[in-house]
């Protein structure tokens, strides 16, 4: 591999009253140093998981890596060795979708003489690998850019995101989103159709006489029957629309691109699949919801207009029996 290059001290630098003997050994001895010293910066980069590395661009457009630690092979599979000459075997590792990110990212740096810095992805043997660089440029006298950095591994940073991010917007039970997150998507909704007239519609399911199915057959049967209706209804949605659990035994789904009737269509659909479903763990229990639907309005001042409709109507099936779907109506 090729290290970082360290001057090594001219013969006649060394003191001219030493012996030929005693100068070799001396000279011997400054360049065992130095090798000390790039063994130690060696050992410490490869306890860091990424690569220290310089990148130079030369006038004409070439690049190459004059150094780099071996972290490379890990993040992008090519050894130091292999990109002394050539870096572009480097990009060919990194995502499709994220290529010209980075390319313009380097530009920029080369362009304004400011610090690079940038986050992507990097495909190696399949596996897709999180990336953070940061280097500072030097400018040379021909033109030539040399940039000094590192670029970290940050995998299991962004795992550890994403998981914090499905925790703060999914219901841990049913894997529903949660109250929070659909309120969310419900006023950016309502945001859109005052921008663009989009209709959409709201449904409010409520499943009958849950706490029968908890007093009888105990927490753990209902949490059970919680999750099966939720993967049930899930079935009868587009990518598009939004399911979440807002109450104990009470979900919303926002319907979008949907006028009054489609969305009281898929309300009954999924009225009747509940009907017809057999719990599992609980014998031949099976269980009933009441949906209250309602549609956006240009009358609407806030998103949450909208949630009070859909409730009245979810109350008035209450009250008219269960197990039914009711519009609301002015």
């Amino acid at each position: 591999m090729i290290a970082p290059t360290m001057t090594d001290a001219p013969e006649d630098a060394l003191d001219a009253s030493l012996s030929p003997d005693d100068a070799i050994r001396a000279l011997e001895a400054t360049r065992a140093e130095q090798q000390a010293t790039i063994d130690r910066l060696e050992k410490m980069a490869s306890l860091i998981p990424g690569v220290i590395y310089q990148f130079e661009m030369r006038p004409d457009g070439t690049i190459r890596f004059p150094y780099a630690s071996a972290g490379i092979e890990r993040i992008y599979d090519v050894t130091p060795d292999q990109v002394t000459q050539d870096a572009s075997i480097v990009f060919d590792v990194i995502h499709p979708d994220d290529r010209k990110m980075v390319s313009d990212s380097i530009e920029l740096s080369r362009r304004t003489g400011y610090d690079w810095t940038c986050e992507y992805r990097v495909i190696n043997h399949g596996q897709v690998i999180w990336v953070f660089g940061q280097a500072r440029p030097e400018f040379e006298d021909d033109g030539t850019v040399l940039w000094h950095g590192a670029i970290l591994d940050v995998t299991a940073q962004k795992t550890l995101e994403a998981k914090l991010r499905n925790l703060a917007t999914t219901d841990e039970l049913t894997g529903a989103a949660n109250r929070r997150r659909f309120m969310e998507i419900l006023s950016s909704e309502f945001q859109r159709f005052q921008r663009q007239g989009t209709v959409y519609s709201l449904i409010l399911m409520d499943f009958d006489w849950f706490k029968t199915v908890n007093d009888r057959f105990g927490h753990s049967v209902g949490d059970r029957v919680l999750q099966q209706f939720s993967q049930r209804v899930q079935t009868e949605l587009r990518s598009t629309d939004t399911f979440a659990r807002i109450g104990g035994e009470e979900f919303a789904l926002l319907v979008t691109s949907s006028t009054t009737e489609q969305a009281r269509a898929l309300a009954e659909r999924i009225r009747t699949a509940i009907e017809g479903l057999r719990f599992d763990g609980s014998g031949d229990l099976r269980g009933t919801i009441t949906c209250g639907v309602a549609t956006v309005d240009a009358a609407d001042t806030d998103a949450g207009d909208l949630v009070v409709r859909a409730d009245r109507a979810l109350y008035q099936g209450k009250d008219q029996g269960r197990n039914r779907v009711v519009v609301y109506q002015a």
